[in-house]
């Protein structure tokens, strides 16, 4: 190719080949949720996101949070267990670091324990419960003995964190 051929670093690229700029979206209006969706109290146990703020989308139709709706998954919401240890950590997210990573840490705690296979949190089969006529008082004694190890390994943890 002749050097007088050889396009200079300068020149402008045809309009074909110039990068199509993509639409500026503006953030849409949002109010902070009392209550965070599973998704952001996830994200807040690993550290990331917005540390367990939650925020509703004003005006719009979804349901889902600002987080949710721009990740584009589910909007869970939070096991009834895990809301008071939610609301205390967003409370002590600006004020009190330490109450904020023990909150983090009892929460991770509860998805852990609501996860199991045999959780002390599972709807209970009423049915078969109810059939079993005995065996039924010795699963909720089992289940109140399950419940009590529970609380008390949470009480350690925290115990820990005071250290």
């Amino acid at each position: 190719m002749p050097l007088s051929e050889v396009p200079s670093p300068n020149a402008t690229k045809p309009e074909s080949e110039q990068p199509i700029s993509q639409p500026q979206t503006e953030t849409p209006a949002v109010s902070p949720r009392a209550v965070p969706c599973k998704g952001c109290v996830r994200a807040a146990i690993a550290g990331k996101g917005e540390l367990g703020r939650c925020y509703d989308i004003d005006g719009g139709r979804s349901r889902r949070c600002l987080s949710c709706k721009v990740g584009n998954h589910r909007c869970d919401d939070l096991h009834p267990v895990m809301i008071p240890l939610a609301r205390r950590m967003l409370l002590a997210l600006d004020i009190d670091t330490k109450m904020y990573n023990r909150c983090r840490q009892a929460l991770r705690l509860q998805l852990e324990l609501i996860a199991e296979e045999d959780s002390v949190y599972a709807p209970e089969n009423i049915c078969e419960e109810s059939s079993a006529g005995a065996a039924t008082d010795r699963t909720a004694a089992e289940k109140k003995d399950k419940v009590a190890a529970i609380m008390t390994r949470l009480e350690d943890v925290v115990r820990l964190m005071d250290r």
